[in-house]
């Protein structure tokens, strides 16, 4: 495979959930001629990089196209990417910047009330049962997590709100998994991946729910530095 060829792959590959890209990491890393470490490590980098273009690109989506068409060059050369992952990104962010004009929300709509009364210990009950069927995480883990799906439908009255944190002791072992049961239930969650603190709060101006979830990557600061991987879901 050509050089260019095989950036473009692991960018593509980046870019994708971290469900999808465990369930290809193998054959991709086949394909590219790499140990699956080394893919995760080139993976690693490429999504390092791609936070802080977010950035740039969210700043170079507010130019008009002939001024943006003057820079993109030398802006693609000093990021290190491809021009045509640079207009990708730059046609995302004029794309969201047009949904928040819009006020369109990115987050699916409230759930219907349901239409009997419900006991509340039997429905704790329900989603406790409903965790344990498909993910190992102890009684104490299912029981945090029931509660704090419960609490997401609460956000309005709440003063506070709590960080749910899911950390394990090895790589691949259920909490992505986790997350996908927890957005099945929570109220109106809006997903992402590996994003950067100003995308992370910037719905809670665009009255975007405040449930969402994000998998990290392994922290290299000294100031929190982090030995188990980790996701972590914030409301």
């Amino acid at each position: 495979m050509e050089p260019l060829d095989k950036l473009a792959e692991i960018e593509r590959l980046a870019k994708l959930p971290p469900i999808e890209f465990s369930a290809v990491r193998e054959e991709a890393a086949q394909r590219l001629g790499l140990t699956p470490e080394q893919l995760d490590e080139e993976v690693a980098k490429v999504r390092q990089r791609l936070i802080p273009l977010e950035e740039i690109a969210a700043e170079l989506a507010k130019l008009s196209p002939l001024a943006y068409d003057q820079v993109r060059v030398l802006k693609a050369q000093a990021l290190g990417v491809r021009k045509k992952t640079l207009d990708d990104e730059v046609k995302k962010a004029r794309h969201g910047a047009q949904t928040h004009q819009s006020g369109e929300s990115l987050a699916p709509p409230p759930p219907e009330p349901w239409e009997d009364s419900v006991v509340g210990s039997d429905l704790l009950d329900g989603i406790y049962d409903f965790i344990g069927r498909f993910a190992l995480v102890g009684s104490h883990g299912q029981v945090a997590a029931t509660l704090w799906l419960v609490f997401s439908y609460l956000l309005d009255i709440a003063d506070y709100s709590t960080r749910l944190t899911i950390i394990s002791a090895t790589m691949r072992c259920g909490k992505s998994l986790l997350l996908s049961i927890l957005a099945l239930l929570v109220r109106r969650p809006l997903p992402f991946s590996n994003i950067s603190p100003r995308r992370c709060f910037a719905p809670l101006s665009w009255n975007i729910p405040r449930c969402s979830s994000t998998r990290s990557i392994p922290c290299r600061s000294s100031r929190a530095s982090r030995s188990a991987p980790r996701n972590s879901v914030a409301s």
